[in-house]
């Protein structure tokens, strides 16, 4: 009975000192990437290009307090669009024969939550409703980084790679499901650089199931830009009926 109370003390002992080690781990995270500055953002706009499949297609990414982003894609002139109010996440993906707006779900919603965040789903992850905990510490390509594991709901668990000595996140991994299938994907983050007190990653390399399916790089950042509510809402969409009434009043003229 007492080598039990033993163990059970010794495992909530250490439980205790793992979470004290993520507060310090993310403190010192915070420190270098200037979260002090981000807090008090208003508005983030990046603007860049992503090669993929040998094209390349610019991008626009808007996010905006409290909970609101929209990401542009330029691909041979046709827009791809997702964006998430703080309720509803949408997309426009003419290149499947429609350009009506379609809600989305599951992981790609909270995908798109993740993405509106614009202090990062680590700060005041306890607050937000996250699971935080310390895995531990790896080897990562000759980098030795700590293991952090976000839950953020039931569609979507994150594993951030921080490096020990420069404190910045080198990957963050997550399985997400792709028509129908569980999907490995992995970003990795390289070339920070600071912007107004700010320490961002310019590029970015994305895998799926291990292999390179996009690498993307920031032109330019912006912040604070003057942003209309309005871009981040589901538009309405135009009903077959409308088509055809419209098509019948041109022709009876």
């Amino acid at each position: 009975m007492k080598k039990t109370i033993f163990l059970m003390a010794g495992l909530f002992l250490s439980l205790g000192i793992m979470a004290q080690h993520l507060d310090e781990i993310l403190e010192a995270h915070f420190e270098v990437v200037g979260q002090d500055k981000i807090k008090e953002l208003e508005s983030m706009v990046l603007m860049g290009h992503s090669m993929q499949m040998g094209t390349e297609t610019p991008f626009e990414l808007i996010i905006k307090r409290p909970d609101k982003m929209r990401i542009e894609i330029d691909i041979q002139g046709q827009k791809i669009i997702q964006a998430y109010d703080g309720k509803t996440g949408w997309v426009i993906q003419p290149f499947g024969g429609s350009t009506d707006p379609i809600e989305v779900t599951g992981a790609q919603l909270s995908g798109m939550k993740t993405m509106a965040d614009i202090d990062g789903p680590l700060y005041n992850w306890e607050e937000k409703g996250y699971e935080a905990k310390l895995i531990g510490e790896e080897d990562m390509e000759g980098s030795p980084v700590y293991k952090i594991e976000v839950k953020m709901d039931d569609d979507m668990t994150t594993y951030y790679y921080i490096d020990k000595e420069n404190h910045v996140i080198l990957k963050d991994e997550i399985s997400v499901i792709m028509q129908g299938q569980e999907v490995n994907q992995e970003n990795y983050y390289s070339n920070y650089k600071p912007y107004k007190g700010v320490i961002m990653s310019y590029e970015q390399e994305t895998k799926l199931n291990g292999q390179v399916f996009r690498q993307s790089v920031i032109d330019s950042v912006e912040f604070d830009r003057k942003i209309d509510d309005s871009i981040f809402e589901m538009p309405e969409k135009e009903t077959v009926e409308e088509t055809e009434t419209g098509m019948k009043d041109s022709q009876d003229k």
